[in-house]
Parts: C-alpha cells; structure tokens; sequence
C-alpha cells in the first residue's frame, strides 16, 4: 500500500479538488487523503478508521482545520502551501510537529508583480483621479517620477527581496528594514529597533512584507505612521494583524497619509460593515497579491516529501522559536 499523506484544508471543494489531483500526480507513489468529515464532492480516499489516522506522519496544509491537525497523534510535519504559517505555529509548538515553509520563486515574483503595480498606482496618483473621474474634475496632479520615490519595504525575506529588485529594474529609490542586518545590491538597507525610525522617515511608500510574530504584531501604528514624511503611503501585502486600522484611518484622515493598499485583514472575507470598504483614501483587495500556483507549488511539494522519504532530511523549516 501507498504511504499515506493528510490533506488538510477548509478552502472550497472545487480548489482542493485542484490541490489534490495536481500533488497526487505529481507523488504517483504516495496516496493523498482527506478525512471522513471532508464533502464527498473532493477527489482523495478518505480515511475514517482511527487507527489509520493515528499512522499519518505528513500532512499537506492550506488554511488548514487546526483542530484536524491536533488529532494526528503520529504527526512529524506539514507542508504549508501559502507563504504565511503563523496560524500554525501554536499548534505546531503544543503537537511537537515541524512546518515547512512553501518557497516558489514564482510565488515571489507574482508579489513582486503586485508589489511594482500598486506602487505605480500610487506613485502616478491614480486614487486622486479616480476621485476626480466622480466629481468630473479635470486637473492635473503634479508627479514625482520613480527615480525620485523612495520606497522602503518592512522584511527582506524572499518577497521582500524580490520586489525589491523589481521596484529598482523600474527607477525607484528602494530602502528596506529587517530585524538582522542583511547586504542587497542597489538597496538601502536598515535594521533593528534602533534603525526603525530611521527607515521610516524617509519612505514616501512603505510596503509591509514582513511575518507575524509576537515582534512584529502591530508594528504599522500610529506612532510609526507618524514618523512617514507627510503625504506617504502604506501598502500591507503582509498580514492583517501587521496594521492597526484605527490608527490608520487617523492618519488618513488627517491627510497625513495619502493612500493606503490593503489585501489583508484580521478577518477574511472582510465583514460587510467594516469601514475600509467605503474609504475614499483606501483601495480594498480580497487577498490576491500572491496567489500560490498549484502547477509550480505542487511541484516542489513533492520535491520536498520525496527528499524527505529519501533522506529523513527537511528543508526550508519553520523556526517555531521564531515564528518564521
């Protein structure tokens, strides 16, 4: 019999039917299951018989049922196939199980795709003129051209780096921030507590790709938003919990901050009352700055278990200390 690997998610059926065939063709030695509380309507055998759940040691994530997980007794690792893995790493620490992280270099450069067109979007003014469309106001915006636009970017990881290459291939001034010092060619780097404000007060936009930790939770508030040069904006590809939206909506307001570019929220799908739908000051995205690609993502997954079963060796590990 074929050894058994758990896919675990709560995304609709029709898109983990896609997961599933795509890893299972791509591991023809290895069975992909899903457990008997999953819709009938999803390929994969289901595994119901306790026994044979309490054997898997792998399972394959994506906004995974947490209290599915705590279940596996006998579980070693999971592969996430997103970039974020913070809503696993309590779990993770409580169940003595390892996370590998998904690293695609296509993942990174669909960001840096987003990354490059939302900056242009606010270094060209388009909210402005889109507010002028509606009130049928014909007037031109003065312009700062690229190579005058300094763009700072909070994390240097893989995204970070990759849109920050591609925001200099396009003229822009490019700075960015890391919690340890890090060497990039063309960018002016910055790091730790006392580099902060620093990196802050010369970025006219500032992008957040940093992780989740208990570190870096909130660290987009008022008193950082207040050290941006006046009329700057914030883009937050991160995660929701990265930004405090009151202090947010504070600054807007006082036009103090000019625009800001959200794709990501403390709740998802974003609740129907929130605020930040109708802010004129605030362009809403429905977390689409890097979608992982199955083709390329499943690739790499079976890459990394088949290396597992061949060497018992896991790469691109989670620091469960670290939250990263």
């Amino acid at each position: 019999m074929n050894p058994v690997i758990l896919f675990v998610s709560k995304l609709p059926a029709e898109i983990k039917n896609v997961w599933i065939e795509k890893i299972q063709k791509a591991l023809p030695e290895e069975l992909i299951v899903v457990t008997k509380n999953i819709a009938s309507t999803e390929l994969g055998r289901t595994v119901s018989d306790s026994a044979e759940i309490d054997k898997i040691e792998i399972a394959i994530v994506a906004n995974p049922d947490l209290a599915e997980l705590k279940k596996l007794k006998s579980l070693k690792w999971v592969h996430a196939l997103g970039a974020g893995v913070e809503g696993l790493i309590d779990v993770a620490r409580e169940n003595k199980f390892q996370i590998v992280r998904m690293i695609d270099p296509n993942l990174a450069n669909t960001m840096a795709e987003s990354v490059l067109v939302w900056t242009l979007f606010i270094n060209k003014k388009i909210p402005t003129y889109l507010e002028q469309q509606n009130n049928k106001l014909w007037k031109q915006q003065d312009c700062v051209s690229a190579y005058n636009c300094k763009v700072g970017f909070l994390g240097l990881g893989e995204m970070g780096i990759a849109s920050a290459n591609k925001l200099l291939e396009n003229n822009f001034q490019v700075l960015g921030w890391s919690r340890s010092k890090k060497s990039i060619d063309g960018v002016q780097t910055f790091y730790g507590e006392r580099e902060l404000n620093d990196f802050v007060s010369q970025c006219q936009i500032l992008i957040c790709l940093l992780p989740l930790t208990n570190e870096t939770k909130g660290i987009i508030n008022r008193r950082l938003l207040k050290k941006l040069p006046k009329g700057a904006s914030v883009i937050n590809f991160s995660r929701g919990g990265m930004l405090n939206t009151d202090d947010l909506i504070k600054e807007l307001d006082s036009e103090h901050i000019y625009h800001a570019v959200l794709d990501v929220f403390d709740q998802e799908p974003l609740a129907q009352e929130s605020v930040l739908w109708s802010h004129n000051q605030i362009t809403v995205l429905p977390h689409v700055a890097a979608i992982t690609d199955p083709d390329t993502a499943a690739v790499i997954v079976a890459k990394n278990i088949k290396n597992y079963r061949n060497t018992s060796e896991l790469r691109e590990v989670v620091n469960l200390a670290r939250g990263y």
